[in-house]
C-alpha cells in the first residue's frame, strides 16, 4: 500500500521520466529487504550493480528538461500565401 500510494503520488506531482525510475529503483528495495528480513548475501558484485543503478537513476532525475518549442502553424490564406510567392 505504501508504495502504490508513493507511485501514485509521484505520478501526479513529477514529470513521466522520474516515475519510469520506480523500474530502476525497486530491485534494489528488494535486495536491501531481502538482506535485512531474509538475511540473504549481498556481494561486491551485487553492490557494484546496484552503484551503476542508482547513478543511472540520478542522472535522470537531475538532468535538466529540454522545454518543447512549439511552432505556430500557418493558417490555410498563410500557407497558401506562401505557396504563391515567387521567392518560395
Amino acid at each position: 500500500m505504501i508504495g502504490f500510494s508513493s507511485y501514485l503520488y509521484i505520478l501526479k506531482h513529477s514529470t513521466a521520466t522520474r516515475v519510469a525510475t520506480y523500474a530502476f529503483v525497486n530491485p534494489i528495495v528488494a535486495l536491501f529487504l531481502g538482506w535485512l528480513f531474509l538475511h540473504e548475501a549481498i556481494t561486491l558484485r551485487t553492490i557494484l550493480a546496484s552503484a551503476v543503478i542508482l547513478a543511472a537513476v540520478l542522472l535522470v532525475i537531475t538532468a535538466p528538461h529540454r522545454a518543447t518549442v512549439k511552432t505556430p502553424v500557418p493558417s490555410r490564406d498563410e500557407a497558401i500565401e506562401a505557396s504563391e510567392d515567387p521567392a518560395f
